[in-house]
């Protein structure tokens, strides 16, 4: 199981206000439910996930981000499968840096300077 941020990128610098998240899930037994947190994990709001056709695939997931407050921010994701599984905060290391099965983040993310 993966759940990959797409947007915003790595070391984005963001203007304060809503922005969009978005990303990927999988898993071979299908996702029914992607959480994020934008507070290092401290809270997993549900997102949106869109549901898969009848063979696996990638699912795309978003939830809208409201940047109120100047800083750094860690966004996570986690996805659960139609199994009951719930991926796991660490991953297996598959080569150098990959890994899989693990929360995905994105970040830091930070406030554009003006």
């Amino acid at each position: 199981m993966n759940a990959v941020i797409v947007r915003p990128a790595d070391q984005d610098r963001v203007p304060p206000g809503r922005h969009l998240v978005t990303g990927w899930v999988w898993s071979a037994s299908g996702i029914t439910r992607v959480e994020a947190s934008t507070d290092g994990g401290a809270s997993w709001p549900e997102s949106h996930v869109v549901a898969r056709g009848p063979a696996p695939t990638w699912q795309r997931f978003g939830f809208e981000w409201d940047a109120a407050a100047p800083g750094s921010y860690e966004i996570r994701a986690r996805a659960t499968d139609s199994r009951g599984r719930v991926q796991p905060n660490r991953g297996v290391t598959l080569s150098g840096s990959r890994s899989c099965n693990d929360t995905r983040s994105r970040g830091p993310v930070r406030f554009a300077r003006e």
